[in-house]
């Protein structure tokens, strides 16, 4: 082994080539511990404190430049967080983190989902387990010991418990998912009762946290647990009641239950979880700040054993956001601020060995002196103090300089976004499972894509439609029929206006619609969206991760974390102005990077097939048959018992009445006469039913809209 064959092995892993820190979860380089210890150590005694006093009200906030190590103490926080050795409370946490939010519509919603996903996340490198359920085995291993001396369970459970006592992996894996259901139903009464001591219990969150050790039933139960709303077959699998809602207000309040139940088992556990909310740059608009303000308010007031932590740019906050944001929020955040202080040499020299060790393994010998000498050529010479991504910057220039490889370029602002964007995307592609569908950051990166005349709204059910120069958007990820189908005649009832433009209705292909003969009336309401010359398009894995990875990278290029060093010393960061040109150039390449931006262009270029005739009418036509469709209709279910009837069958007596209408006419008149109708989702379709306040001719005083 000597000086040549590290440079071999570096030219072909090279671990400079890229200073922006990834998520916490990646761990793809080692940590300095020594780096920004000042910040790690008072954060940690922060969290120890909440084990004592769980209802403590506390909130940090981290202040430093970009390239000062932000990402790489949230690493540092990640890594240590060991739910599996609660002896040591310098790493008994749960760690989780949000990325900045993109629908301000939605704040609970948004932090339940990314603790949910965080909590999803292994306890620590290669444990069986992941945070939720070291969370939960300590709870329910004490919850099934009650079981048994209730009952004197026989000694063959017993054994068995001894057995999950010492062996957590086999407790969910093997014993918990061959359990009848009258047991899981008698294990969640105890966890709710040892539960009810610290705080509010949720029963329905309760049972599906006990299905989190089902092998089949585990991502279900994900996916419930960040707020998703499940089909009927799927809630009824996990024991809990459909959930089908239609206002944002439904949305939030069941997340906060969902995020209540949590607390209070952080506070029984004595657990502290980090709450970590990254980028704050991104938060630019007032409904923004808003939602962030409401966010550290729960989890400050109402949220046992959690420690909010913020994280932006020193000047940004003191110039901006301070400035914005509620002075009780500031002051909240600013009780415990911390600012962070770069390298000294010493940890300057231990940032570069990590990376080289990290590249080379087993060739990095410290003892060698072609070690020692690479070591030190790499290692620019300082006085004083440089942050964290000069010090790789400078590594890396020094590398391509032994390598002879060409220095980068620090104008060639498309080509450091390029770089940045694929290592963004291969890395979401290879962990997926970890970044379950998600229409908001869909949207989020189309929007980026394409013009905007508006900007993304939110429909109740969860999609996101976007009006374009070119036609309309509807983003949709949803997993509940009813839906899935209230967006499709959503898109359906874009796709009837007099424009002349193109629908494209998208989804993340990790959630298609069931084939026939399920979901037989959201089929059908495709199979019209179609014929009206409206596209579907589910999107495969490789686009998936590219389109997040946009979303990624322009939240990267706000919070000022894409630069780069002069010649002359100078940081030229990568500013908007320069992303979107790179965005610009995306669609236009043949390379196969370019593909998904390349068809989502064609896609809004096309032309929408013609309507057939019968369907092309003119608004005031629509709208006549429209009112009369509901005038029928509130005579039909005044007839009927219970005032109500499936839409089948409704659509057989409005023509028997001689009122023609088609099943999407007839949910268009249902969802805008909201007032005088309730749509209740089935398994086979949608029953609805006529509001009291309209039934037997009794009418409101005033026209409903």
């Amino acid at each position: 082994m000597n000086r040549q064959s590290l440079l071999i092995r570096l030219a072909d892993n090279n671990p400079f080539s890229s200073s922006v820190a990834g998520e916490p979860w990646e761990g793809r380089y080692p940590h300095v511990p020594e780096i920004n210890d000042h910040v790690h150590i008072p954060l940690l005694q922060l969290a120890q404190l909440l084990t004592r006093e769980p209802q403590t009200p506390l909130a940090a906030l981290v202040l430093g430049e970009a390239g000062s190590g932000k990402s790489h103490l949230l690493r540092r926080l990640a890594d240590g967080a060991d739910l599996s050795r609660s002896d040591s409370p310098a790493t008994n946490l749960a760690f989780a983190y949000v990325h900045p939010i993109l629908d301000p519509q939605r704040p609970m919603r948004h932090v339940l989902r990314e603790v949910m996903v965080s909590l999803a996340h292994r306890a620590r490198p290669n444990h069986p387990l992941n945070q939720l359920q070291m969370l939960l085995y300590p709870v329910m291993l004490d919850g099934w010991s009650r079981m048994l001396a209730k009952k004197k369970g026989s000694k063959a459970e017993g054994s068995a418990l001894k057995q999950a006592a010492g062996d957590g992996s086999w407790f969910f894996q093997h014993w918990l998912p061959n359990q009848k259901k009258k047991w899981l139903r008698a294990l969640t009464d105890q966890l709710a009762v040892l539960l009810s001591a610290s705080g509010a219990v949720d029963p329905a969150t309760l049972r599906v946290m006990v299905h989190l050790g089902h092998r089949e039933l585990a991502p279900l139960a994900l996916s419930w647990l960040r707020g998703e709303d499940l089909d009927y077959g799927h809630a009824k699998s996990l024991g809990v009641v459909e959930r089908q809602r239609q206002r944002l207000e439904e949305v939030e309040e069941e997340a906060r239950v969902v995020l209540a139940t949590l607390s209070t088992l952080l506070v029984h556990r004595r657990t502290p979880l980090l709450v970590c909310f990254d980028r704050l740059e991104n938060l630019r608009t007032p409904a923004h700040h808003q939602a962030f303000e409401v966010l550290i308010d729960f989890l400050v007031g109402e949220m046992g054993c959690t420690l909010p932590l913020a994280l932006v740019r020193g000047e940004q906050w003191r110039n901006q956001l301070a400035n914005q944001l509620n002075p009780h929020v500031v002051q909240r955040l600013e009780a415990n601020a911390f600012e962070l202080r770069g390298c000294i040499p010493k940890t300057a020299s231990q940032l570069v060995e990590s990376r080289l060790i990290h590249a080379l393994d087993t060739l990095w010998d410290p003892q060698t002196s072609y070690c020692q000498a690479l070591l030190a050529e790499l290692t620019p010479p300082f006085s004083g103090r440089q942050f964290s991504r000069e010090i790789l910057v400078t590594a890396n220039k020094r590398l391509l300089a032994l390598l002879d490889q060409p220095l980068p370029t620090p104008h060639n602002h498309q080509h450091i976004l390029l770089q940045e964007w694929q290592g963004w995307r291969d890395r979401l592609l290879a962990d997926l499972d970890n970044h379950p569908p998600d229409s908001e950051r869909l949207a989020h990166a189309m929007g980026l894509l394409i013009p905007q005349e508006s900007t993304p709204i939110a429909l109740p059910s969860k999609a996101m439609v976007m009006t374009t120069s070119k036609g309309w958007l509807v983003v949709d990820t949803h997993q509940h029929h009813m839906a899935v189908l209230n967006n499709l005649h959503h898109a359906s009832g874009l796709l009837r206006r007099p424009s002349g433009r193109v629908v494209v209705y998208v989804r993340d292909g990790r959630y298609p619609i069931p084939p026939p003969p399920k979901w037989p009336g959201t089929n059908q309401a495709l199979q019209r969206f179609r014929e009206l010359g409206g596209q579907d398009w589910l999107l495969e894995p490789q686009e998936v991760a590219a389109f997040y990875a946009i979303s990624h990278l322009h939240q990267l290029v706000v919070s000022g974390d894409i630069s780069q060093l002069s010649d002359e010393g100078q940081w030229l960061t990568v500013d908007e102005k320069c992303f979107y040109a790179f965005l610009l150039e995306l669609p236009q390449g043949e390379e196969a990077h370019c593909q998904p931006f390349k068809q989502l262009q064609e896609r809004l270029n096309s032309q929408p097939l013609p309507q057939p005739p019968s369907q092309t009418l003119t608004p005031a036509v629509h709208n006549r048959q429209l009112a009369n469709v509901v005038a029928s209709l509130t005579h039909v279910l005044e007839g009927l018992p219970s005032h109500m009837g499936t839409a089948s069958q409704l659509i057989d007596l409005l023509h028997k009445r001689g009122v023609h209408t088609t099943l999407q006419l007839l949910l268009h008149g249902v969802e805008k006469e909201s007032q005088r109708f309730a749509l209740i989702p089935t398994t086979n379709g949608a029953i609805i039913q006529l509001r009291g306040k309209w039934r037997h001719g009794i009418r409101q005083t005033t026209t409903p809209t």
